[in-house]
């Protein structure tokens, strides 16, 4: 029996990506329905949660490396949506699992949502994702990584991907806080431009924005679960705190090492007047050298003898003189 359950579970788990391009409501048998467990995450509580919360220590490129950690709960149940308007045709059909993950820059952990998409049409191989805020207006998510993407045009045509989104702390502090559910809204958004008014000079215009797409709603439990999943393995959750303190770190090394360019500028500059000096400027893939042949006030005149990419040399390139200030080239 169990393994004919895992048989049918396998086989739904690929009809649901062609129902929801078909819709057509896919059938779970009753006798099954302990396979299924992890899907109904909705009436579980926040213990449940987290005891079904998985943590994968180390990373592919640094299996021993055991303090970066991510933590990810059991699948959400995901969402159907189909739409038919003049600007847009298509299917969205999209599951989630939330995550909590040190694997970022300077380790500082961030709340994720991992959606495991299957689209057609306008939605085929791009989505945006929202959260909605108090106010009920939607605000851009940041997509962080973008995978496995799988096209298909067999019994139906479209695509399936899997994508990691960041999930902004205050969001879901404020959802913990008020014990609320967490709206993400996966879809496009279509802005219409109307004319409102004139007053006889010009016209008023004002632009609207309609959104298209599947409403995913995570419990309140979904997310407590996962907190305390991390809490109890000694891991830390995402603050604002932490935030804050990584990006006045990274922007305190910027200041820093800007401090150091001008430093080095400062002690190369009297070199960079002296005639037959060899100076070098970096412009996109290409090096410039060039010689100093002499220099009035604050600008010198250069003799461009070289442009490189360390093995070709554009062929439209010519020897050339110009005049420049100092601090745009380095001594090399």
């Amino acid at each position: 029996m169990m393994y004919l359950c895992a048989s049918l579970v396998t086989f739904l788990d690929s009809m649901r990506k062609i129902t929801a391009l078909l819709a057509i409501s896919p059938v779970f048998l009753s006798g099954c329905a302990g396979m299924m467990a992890d899907y109904n995450v909705d009436s579980l509580s926040s213990d449940a949660v987290a005891q079904h919360t998985r943590v994968q220590i180390g990373t592919s490129e640094c299996p021993d490396c055991f303090k970066l950690k991510t933590y990810t709960t059991a699948p959400i149940p995901g969402r159907s949506f189909r739409v038919v308007t003049p600007e847009l045709t298509g299917w969205i059909n999209v599951g989630f699992r939330l995550a909590v993950t040190n694997v970022t820059e300077n380790h500082v952990p961030q709340y994720r949502l991992i959606a495991n998409l299957t689209n057609n049409g306008a939605f085929i191989n791009e989505v945006s994702f929202f959260v909605e805020g108090e106010d009920g207006e939607y605000v851009l998510l940041n997509s962080l990584n973008k995978y496995g993407m799988n096209c298909f045009s067999n019994i139906a045509t479209g695509c399936s991907w899997k994508e990691e989104i960041l999930l902004p702390i205050d969001r879901v502090d404020r959802a913990l806080i008020t014990d609320s559910p967490l709206n993400v809204l996966v879809g496009k958004v279509r802005s219409t431009r109307s004319k409102t008014s004139s007053d006889g000079y010009n016209v008023k215009y004002e632009t609207s924005f309609k959104h298209y797409g599947v409403t995913l709603t995570i419990p309140p439990a979904s997310l407590k679960g996962l907190q305390q999943a991390v809490i109890q393995d000694g891991s830390a959750i995402p603050s604002s705190a932490a935030v804050l303190a990584a990006e006045a770190k990274k922007e305190n090394q910027e200041l820093q090492r800007r401090a150091q360019i001008q430093a080095q500028k400062k002690i190369e500059k009297p070199f960079k007047f002296e005639i037959g000096t060899r100076i070098c400027r970096q412009q996109g893939p290409w090096k410039i050298t060039g010689y100093v042949e002499q220099a009035v006030k604050e600008r010198i005149q250069i003799r461009i003898s070289d442009m490189s990419d360390g093995n070709l040399r554009p062929g439209s390139f010519r020897e050339a003189i110009i005049w420049d200030l100092p601090d745009n080239w380095d001594l090399c």
